[in-house]
């Protein structure tokens, strides 16, 4: 078995809604893709989000590293030989942590097709499922109190803040957000760098009120001298980010007095899987709590940093919601964010399998809110895309993931229950040539074992 084949592109992805840090604004994003296909048909994906300020690496450099590697040392070697080509991408991509990340998870996610296992349990699972964070950036306290009431709408119960501008003004938000969200919601902000040692002082003062979970990189990365003038329960919820990039760095974190109690691993600022194990070692032995956050990025390298973040055992805090703010992901599934009423039915009342059809899909759509950002997204795509196009998208997207929970109960009841169904269109109810096509159509585009198709009992449907 040898690597075949190797394919990277770029791609401009905007955003659903543009947003501020205490650096900079951002509306669009450049996402870069890899391809890894062996000779016998595996294929492996990845992908990279560079950022110059955090990965020290521009756009262009990201697509001249993975350029390169298109036809580099891996074409020709056995995938099988993970370890060792890892140390090698290290090497060959130690100044392009984006482009190195996008080539690690794609070894690894090859390496895990082929041995049949997900990635998580390759690595040695520690935990099952933790609640993500959702990224409010800078804006007006309005705005932003409007915006926590859509997450929290949307399931969400931890919300992380984006400050470091102005202290007083970003205290009295806070202040008014504790007070609507009450005491359950967590509530975690992210200076980015953006305060001072008086600020973070002032903004600690309120902690008694404000019940912030953490605080994440309140000062300059390279200021240890300031943070350690902190008291020591501040610098305990204290989350290094851009002070973070490599093992190395999370072994001068951990020296005392400690300047921090947790560590935020990117896998776009360590450069992928194999860097982010390496950190999340130094954790565990030196007993730092582990955070994983992300930049805007597509769903596959997201479901990477979800993957190995889970095989952690130091891992206490997520920040995986980078995808979420993509208008459109060139990429489908990876992994599930639900609000997690289907898992409950499914652990707690015994649920074994779910039905769908368009008129169930029609009273969803048009009875709440819940589709209304899909549908914006696909519409800013395709303005003109007719109705049975979106219908498909949506449906599609839901079935996956309702696949996806099901899969444990297919697998263990030995493929007799776990399914989900889905219908062909009633307006090929006396088409059988059509209902084939499209029940071939749906069947590859779910892309799931439990998918159960649904076509008329008509006296054209019965033989297809």
């Amino acid at each position: 078995m040898r690597i075949q084949e190797i394919q990277t592109w770029r791609e401009a992805v905007d955003l659903t809604r543009p947003y501020a840090i205490s650096s900079r604004s951002m509306s669009t994003v450049d996402l870069f893709f890899v391809r890894v296909v062996t000779d016998t048909g595996q294929v492996g994906v990845g992908s990279g989000s560079p950022a110059e300020e955090v990965t020290g690496e521009s756009p262009e450099a990201t697509e001249a590293a993975l350029g390169d590697m298109g036809d580099g040392f891996l074409l020709g070697e056995d995938p099988r030989h993970l370890g060792t080509l890892c140390r090698r991408l290290r090497v060959e991509l130690e100044k392009t942590p984006a482009a190195h990340a996008a080539f690690d998870m794609a070894l690894h996610d090859l390496f895990c097709q082929i041995v049949e296992v997900p990635l998580v349990d390759f690595l040695g699972r520690s935990h099952v499922s933790l609640p993500t964070s959702i990224t409010m950036g800078i804006k007006s306290t309005e705005e932003s109190l409007a915006e926590a009431d859509e997450y929290l709408a949307r399931g969400f119960r931890c919300l992380k803040v984006k400050i470091g501008r102005s202290v007083e003004e970003e205290l009295d938000l806070l202040h008014r957000l504790r007070e609507r969200v009450g005491q359950e919601i967590l509530i975690r902000v992210d200076a980015n760098q953006g305060y001072d040692l008086q600020e973070t002082s002032r903004l600690w003062s309120d902690q008694d009120e404000l019940r912030l979970e953490l605080i994440e990189q309140p000062l300059l990365a390279e200021n240890f001298p300031d943070l350690r003038k902190l008291p020591e329960d501040l610098r305990r919820l204290v989350a290094a980010d851009e002070s973070l990039h490599q093992a190395g760095d999370a072994v001068v974190l951990s020296r005392p007095p400690r300047v921090c109690g947790i560590l935020n691993i990117k896998l776009m600022k360590c450069g992928g899987v194999s860097p982010a194990l390496a950190i999340g070692q130094v954790a565990e032995a030196t007993g730092l709590e582990l955070m994983w956050g992300c930049m805007d990025e597509s769903v596959i390298s997201i479901s990477a940093a979800l993957h190995t973040a889970l095989a952690c055992p130091q891992t206490r805090y997520l920040d995986l919601d980078g995808s979420l703010d993509l208008a459109r992901d060139p990429a489908m599934g990876g992994f599930i964010l639900e609000n997690g009423e289907l898992q409950r039915l499914i652990e707690e009342d015994g649920v074994s399998g779910v039905t769908s059809n368009p008129a169930i899909f029609e009273k969803a759509i048009s009875g709440s809110s819940d589709y209304d950002e899909q549908l914006q997204a696909l519409l800013g795509d395709t303005p003109d895309a007719p109705v049975e196009q979106l219908y498909e998208q949506l449906a599609v997207r839901d079935i996956h993931l309702a696949a996806d929970l099901l899969r444990p109960v297919y697998e263990a009841s030995g493929g007799a229950d776990g399914f989900v169904s889905l219908e062909v269109s009633p307006h090929l109810a006396h088409d059988t040539v059509g209902t084939v096509q499209e029940a071939r159509d749906l069947w590859l585009k779910v892309d799931r074992p439990n998918l159960m198709i649904k076509v008329p009992a008509t006296a054209e449907g019965i033989p297809a």
